[in-house]
């Protein structure tokens, strides 16, 4: 007798359609939310606001926009509760003890997240589409599309990211912030290295590079334009998918036992430590550093205390880590590295603070201000220099900036405007470059370098490269200098050009001759001592690029352009006042003393010869003898036109004017701390000073006619 025994064959299952439908179920809560956040945010939106094409375009521009925060946040939402058994010791044993397969539970959890984020956002599409059509907005569906595409990309790259620390760690509250981390860390941490290192390499150019954003995943994606940078969003996909691969890998290795662990690997341990040694110390320091130099290297060690002894009790989970000899011995590795990186840098162990190319291994230098660096704009004064003289100017300002290292100058400070500064970078024979950037207050570091920027080939090229070919018109608004305070303020009167031909060649002559300089006015006031008045901020519009308009900034000696303006002179610009104060209808009448309070009353008539509307306050000087009656030199005007109002004695500030065009009668009362003194004049004015909102917060002194 034969017997033949039946046995099932068994087969991989590498997805589990019964989990998934547990975990919908499970999870209706979060991503009902986030539908619910959807349909009031989008489609609501679109009904409210969205009634034609345009309208439509920037309706789904702003989806766009949102996309990476969308992301972004629903993985820290979906990824942590999906996976959350593989951090608790009791559910990891429970789960694994199941009849599936790590891979299958893998999958399955996988998909259930990407069905959380990307149904819900579907449907919000299709809703879209649906409004738009009945609206009687058509041509939109390739919109939508895109825009479905792009949140699904970006998605893709947060939620593999998620996944991927997920697996990493064993602690949901590790894994919590190592995605966060991970999202910002490999951009700050080069971010603040170059600037420790710009706290003690004597002219170091500390220039972030473009390609240090796309270092921060949610950072880059804010900053990419899709449009333009499609390749990037797909990279960035592909990573996620990646970090998905990788997490997938780390789940075959990783052991049950190691949940509620910090990091599941001791590589990954290691990493951490550093990493988060790194940032507390630098961080630290360097924060304390902006306040003084000499606070950096001990707090640094002190930071870098904190990170590597609260990584190590993180990791060794106990607070009892200070008698372990090998956390101590780490602790010293890093200070002592420090301390050489430090020292070199102060010192120059290397000699590369100390380096000037030589003239005949220099091909040209590049040679531009404080102003950002953007070559094709009009704000930019980056100059090209070729010459044997020209590069020896440089080179001789160069090494007078290393010699007033030991002066106690500093590099620029991040915090700060730099228009002080004057940044090179020397282009060598061998291919290679060399940038240095140096703060430059006084007027002698700029010896025989601040002509450069007014050479009247350079200005030319630099012209004729920013100027347009055709100009349909020119519009000058003049700025006049302050005598008291050396700024310049709008004098808000506007002349016009309309000859376009006429004013490109006077601008090219005017540049040839030395006249203009090359970048931004207050740039040219502050290396040249011309005595200008006034400046003027010329714009020109474009004849054949749709109305674009170019803004250059022209001083008082540029005679050939400001004659098209109908002037040639200094003083036709000057008088060409806006508002003025009428003398003989204007009149001091009464004075009156409250307590330690005086409050002087004047009727002043104002003249607005502009077309538009002025708005500020205004302030007073009164002459010597009224001052008797007030302590302050200067003094806030309250506005009282009709007389009937208590006028506060609290009140810190002037009262706001709006004056129209033409003239203003206005019953003005200046209040002051009282002094002493009695005496009383019908028909003395004060010095009165226009103090202007709207304008940089400059004062005008109103000339008495």
């Amino acid at each position: 007798m034969s017997w033949e025994v039946w046995t099932m064959k068994s087969k991989m299952s590498f997805f589990n359609p019964t989990l998934l439908k547990k975990n919908i179920s499970r999870f209706a809560p979060a991503w009902g939310i986030f539908v619910v956040l959807l349909l009031l945010v989008y489609p609501m939106g679109a009904l409210r606001g969205v009634d034609r094409y345009e309208e439509t375009e920037r309706y789904l521009m702003d989806m766009t926009a949102a996309g990476p925060f969308f992301a972004f946040f629903s993985a820290l939402l979906f990824v942590p509760i999906l996976f959350k058994y593989l951090h608790k010791s009791r559910a990891a044993y429970m789960i694994h003890a199941f009849p599936l397969t790590r891979t299958c539970l893998f999958v399955t959890n996988l998909v259930s997240g990407l069905a959380f984020f990307l149904v819900p956002v579907l449907l919000i599409s299709l809703l879209n589409i649906g409004i738009f059509a009945l609206r009687g907005i058509h041509g939109c569906t390739g919109l939508v599309c895109a825009v479905l595409g792009k949140w699904a990309l970006e998605y893709l790259l947060f939620y593999g990211l998620a996944v991927f620390c997920m697996f990493l760690s064993g602690s949901q509250v590790i894994s919590i912030l190592s995605y966060v981390a991970l999202n910002f860390v490999l951009l700050m941490v080069p971010a603040v290295f170059l600037a420790v290192v710009d706290r003690f390499f004597y002219g170091f150019n500390k220039v972030f590079p473009d390609w240090l954003l796309r270092l921060s995943p949610l950072v880059g994606l804010v900053e990419q334009d899709v449009e333009e940078n499609i390749g990037l969003l797909s990279f960035y996909a592909c990573v996620g998918v990646g970090l998905m691969g990788l997490g997938w890998l780390f789940y075959q290795k990783r052991h049950v036992e190691r949940a509620g662990d910090a990091m599941v690997f001791s590589w990954a341990q290691q990493i951490f430590r550093l990493v988060l040694t790194f940032c507390v110390g630098l961080y630290l320091g360097f924060g304390f550093a902006t306040l003084d130099d000499a606070y950096f290297l001990p707090v640094t060690m002190i930071g870098l205390f904190l990170g590597w002894f609260g990584a190590t009790m993180t990791l060794e989970r106990t607070v009892k880590v200070f008698k372990l000899k090998k956390a101590w011995l780490g602790y010293g590795i890093f200070v002592a590295a420090l301390l050489l990186v430090v020292g070199a840098l102060h010192y120059d162990v290397l000699g590369w603070q100390r380096r000037v190319p030589e003239t005949d291994r220099i091909e040209s230098v590049e040679v531009w201000t404080g102003v950002r660096r953007a070559p094709n704009s009009t704000d930019s004064d980056l100059i090209t220099l070729t010459e044997a003289d020209q590069i020896e100017v440089v080179r001789q300002f160069h090494s007078r900036m290393i010699s007033a290292k030991n002066s106690g100058y500093r590099n620029l400070d991040p915090f700060e405007d730099d228009r002080y500064g004057l940044h090179i970078e020397y282009h060598l024979k061998d291919g290679s470059t060399l940038c240095r950037s140096y703060n430059c207050r006084r007027s002698s570091d700029l010896e025989g370098l601040a002509e450069l920027f007014i050479d009247g080939k350079a200005a030319v090229e630099w012209y004729e490269k920013r100027l347009p070919l055709k100009i349909s018109r020119g519009s000058a608004d003049i700025r006049v200098k302050d005598p008291e305070y050396g700024l310049y303020f709008y004098q808000e009167e506007t002349r016009y050009c309309s000859d376009g031909d006429a004013l490109r060649a006077a601008i090219l002559a005017d540049a040839a001759a030395g006249r203009l300089p090359m970048g931004r006015g207050d740039i040219y006031e502050m290396y040249f001592d011309t005595g200008d008045i006034y400046m003027v901020n010329l714009t020109v519009v474009s004849a054949e690029e749709g109305h674009r308009e170019y803004t250059f900034w022209i001083p008082s000696n540029a005679t050939q352009t400001l004659a098209l303006f109908g002037t040639d002179s200094q003083e036709n610009f000057r008088d060409g006042g806006v508002i003025t104060l009428d003398a003989e209808q204007s009149w001091f009448s009464d004075y009156e003393i409250r307590g330690n309070q005086v409050l002087l009353t004047c009727m002043l008539t104002l003249e607005n010869e502009s077309m538009t509307t002025q708005i500020g306050s205004l302030y007073a000087c009164f002459p010597q003898d009224v001052g008797t009656l007030v302590q302050e030199e200067r003094l806030p005007g309250l506005l009282d036109s009709e007389g009937e109002k208590e006028i506060p004695l609290d009140a810190p500030e002037p009262t706001l004017l709006s004056l129209g065009s033409g003239q203003t009668v206005l019953r003005v009362v200046f209040m002051g701390t009282y002094a002493g003194g009695t005496q009383k004049h019908d028909r003395l004015l004060p010095e009165l000073y226009w103090y202007r909102f709207d304008n940089s917060d400059e004062e005008i002194i109103l000339p008495i006619q």
